[in-house]
């Protein structure tokens, strides 16, 4: 099947046999000040204003890193470590589900506006993957 998106401005078409479809449930405003049902205020300052560029994306891969980086392919593997970052990944690698609360208070760490993340990052990555 052929997928066709925009990132960035830019037009791309992926052709594979799988599909992932990632649903964002707005995961970065809560705890934003605004009133929700569910409250991270905890994790996130009240000051804290959403959203972060890229810290949906941080948050899910960081989470499916902790899960399966053992049984992900290495070139992928050191990709989501390259994503997230190579020392929270060790990080996550030691502590297992107890470095939950770490991914969550770097997401809510208001000196980080950006992460290294961001969907263009991510295609460009696996479009030089799929070259080599």
């Amino acid at each position: 099947m052929m997928k066709r998106f925009i990132v960035d401005g830019e037009p791309l078409e992926i052709y594979s046999r799988y599909s992932l479809t990632i649903i964002d449930f707005g995961f970065a405003c809560i705890g934003s000040g605004d009133k929700t049902d569910v409250s991270l205020s905890t994790v996130y300052s009240v000051t804290d204003r959403c959203p972060k560029e890229g810290r949906d994306l941080f948050l899910f891969l960081g989470l499916l890193y902790l899960d399966f980086h053992a049984k992900l392919p290495p070139t992928l593997r050191e990709l989501f470590e390259v994503w997230t970052n190579p020392s929270i990944c060790a990080f996550m690698r030691k502590n297992k589900e107890y470095s939950m609360q770490w991914l969550y208070f770097m997401a809510g760490n208001e000196r980080i506006q950006r992460f290294p993340c961001t969907p263009s990052r991510i295609v460009r990555d696996l479009m030089m993957l799929q070259h080599h």
